[in-house]
């Protein structure tokens, strides 16, 4: 194949001047070409770059090359035209983009030489104008695409975030916004703090491991929510690969699953309390025949002839407590069903009764007791609303150390009686406030079965009441309180 040099030689052998050679030569290039004089203004274009431009030669001439330029991009421009014909370089390149007559935009990559005469005096520069639109629309295009890939995370119904190879955070979703309150930059999940303490090193332990084998994995876990609480999520990680197989990124979708969780949890309670109810149908069968003996006992020795007053007294109450126990023992294990007409029930008298039971226990423990007892009658099942004293109280023991004190206060509020029993003991999380009245959950740990405060408040809402708790856990003021609120005698009687 020839090369050009050898045929541009054999042009001027031919008589062809080099002039005319020079204008054929840009004439029929399929770039644009300028040449501009030494303040920038043109003084030729070539047919190629008044077809991509859309102006004609003649308008061109004496035109100012830079006001073709987009007006953000004209001092670039200018900058470097300056330093070419200051001959601080013989050639200069730069993208930019031009304005087509018709006011749309060209993107167009730009080289400029500075030209010298036989004295090596710059005389003009050449400027070459390759069109780079179409390039650019493909990228454009590209971009759209992105964008709309964006779009459609956002607008999953799920929370979706995206972490570079090593776990650095690059996207999260509107949801994800929307759930946690935060928009996290700089750690993945935005921010180990999200994640619940008690899951916490779980999760984080599971994501490294993923990034260290580029295994997807699925776990789930509790996070926090904007409001503070914690939900129950199901997270799974995706890695995305690369041409090489290496981990370009990982993709990642959060799913709020507290509602289910929270069915299977209530599942297994009502699993349990059926167990729990067989066992306790058995028991209250096998244990009913001594409670009666031990009853029978109890009435003989307290008719037996020279027990002292007080004797016969601490008797009566043993007696009305192991009828208690027996019918705890049948009960406790569900919601009480009716049994019988209510009677009226003195609440301060009743208060007084438990309080004595709970005497040597107080006494050894040393700890005071403040009360303030009004006279209110409600109208209820004497042994039941004992049983919710008698909880109640012992929580109150068992929360505090020595040296604590019990508060009791019984008022008349509005037509309801109101109970309250405080304690001044290290109070209640506020993360487990919420779930003291479940079935089996308890905070003693061994100690506890988790069925008391769930049976008292059975208990008080079958007597049309409500039973509620506050707590607190600050270092200066710390301490629970449960309330026990009930329709006072009269509320109940007028609405016979």
């Amino acid at each position: 194949m020839r090369k050009l040099p050898a045929i541009l030689a054999e042009m001027v052998a031919g008589g062809v001047s080099p002039a005319a050679l020079f204008h054929e030569t840009i004439e029929t290039a399929f770039v644009g070409m300028l040449m501009l004089d030494l303040k920038g203004r043109i003084q030729y274009a070539n047919t190629a770059y008044c077809e991509m431009s859309g102006y004609p030669a003649a308008s061109l001439q004496k035109r100012e090359f830079i006001s073709l330029e987009e007006s953000e991009l004209q001092p670039e421009l200018r900058a470097k035209l300056a330093g070419l014909l200051r001959g601080e370089q013989e050639s200069v390149r730069m993208d930019g983009r031009q304005i087509r007559r018709d006011g749309s935009r060209l993107w167009v990559h730009m080289s400029a030489s500075l030209l010298r005469d036989a004295k090596q005096k710059p005389h003009a520069v050449m400027v070459v104008i390759e069109d780079m639109t179409p390039q650019h629309n493909a990228e454009d295009s590209l971009v759209e695409i992105e964008a709309e890939k964006l779009q459609v995370l956002e607008a999953v119904p799920e929370m979706v975030w995206v972490t570079g190879p090593e776990g650095e955070p690059e996207f999260v979703n509107a949801h994800w916004r929307e759930f946690t309150g935060t928009d996290p930059t700089s750690e993945p999940f935005g921010g180990a703090e999200l994640i619940h303490p008690e899951d916490r090193d779980r999760t984080m332990a599971t994501f490294a491991d993923a990034l260290r084998t580029k295994m997807p994995y699925q776990m789930e876990h509790r996070m926090r929510h904007a409001d503070g609480s914690y939900r129950w999520v199901m997270t799974r990680a995706q890695p995305l690969m690369d041409v090489d197989g290496h981990v370009a990124r990982w993709f990642g979708a959060s799913t709020d699953i507290h509602e289910r969780k929270e069915t299977e949890a209530l599942l297994r309670r009502t699993e349990q309390l059926a167990a729990a109810g067989r066992l306790a149908a058995t028991i209250a069968h096998e244990i009913n025949n001594p409670l009666e003996a031990v009853s029978n006992l109890l009435y003989l020795a307290q008719h037996e002839q020279g027990v002292p007053p007080a004797s016969q007294s601490y008797l009566r109450t043993a007696n009305e407590e192991l009828r208690r126990v027996g019918h705890i023992v049948s009960q406790t294990l569900s919601f009480y069903r009716e049994s019988g007409a209510l009677r009226f029930v003195d609440l301060r008298e009743l208060v007084d009764d438990v309080l004595l039971l709970y005497q040597r226990k107080l006494d050894a423990r040393q700890i005071r007791v403040t009360r303030s007892l009004e006279n209110v009658m409600v109208e209820g099942a004497p042994g039941e609303l004992r049983q919710v004293l008698a909880n109640l109280m012992s929580n109150a023991l068992d929360a505090m150390e020595p040296y604590g004190v019990l508060g009791i206060e019984l008022r008349a509020e509005r037509g309801e009686a109101v109970l309250s029993i405080s304690d001044t003991g290290h109070g209640i999380a506020k993360s487990l406030l919420g779930r003291i009245f479940e079935p089996f959950f308890t905070t003693k740990k061994e100690a506890g079965t988790g069925l008391g405060l769930w049976v008292s408040k059975g208990i008080v809402e079958k007597h049309h009441g409500r039973l509620e708790v506050v707590s607190s856990q600050q270092r200066e003021d710390h301490g629970t309180a449960f309330v026990m609120t009930l329709p006072r005698q009269e509320v109940l009687r007028r609405s016979a």
